[in-house]
């Protein structure tokens, strides 16, 4: 993934985000609510969920690795800092929107805003896996 094509993936989708991204932004206190015993201690080292390249620019930062793409853009709403966030899945041929958080008030620090992070990014992982053990490839 390149960093233009990643850059034309993310307008694209924005300008589609009903479609992109239908059930709206998701709200990180409630994966935050959950316990920390629900994600496992050995998926910690997984690179999949933690090494990235990281790509800056004045209104976002940009993720991505083989497996996903994020994108974490800091706004003003209704006058209040939020920061929404945007996860992609990397299918290998193509990259599917998947995610939109949102992260306002005390929730809207990095630390919880990168633990809620990966915790989507867990939880998207598994999902995928056990699609794939479902459905296995033709």
């Amino acid at each position: 993934m390149s960093s233009d094509f990643l850059e034309k993936f993310f307008r694209h989708s924005i300008a589609n985000y009903n479609t992109a991204f239908p059930e709206g932004f998701l709200d990180i206190s409630d994966v935050l609510a959950r316990s920390a015993l629900d994600f496992k201690a050995e998926g910690l080292a997984d690179g999949a969920v933690n090494d990235f390249i990281v790509s800056e620019s004045p209104d976002k930062l940009t993720l991505f690795n083989q497996n996903f793409a994020v994108w974490l853009v800091p706004s003003l709403v209704n006058g209040e800092a939020v920061t929404r966030g945007y996860i992609a899945v990397n299918h290998g041929s193509e990259i599917s929107p998947e995610l939109a958080f949102e992260a306002s008030g005390q929730y809207n620090n990095s630390s919880l805003i990168l633990e809620a992070l990966r915790r989507y990014l867990y939880d998207i992982r598994d999902t995928e896996n056990e699609l794939r053990t479902l459905f296995p490839p033709q």
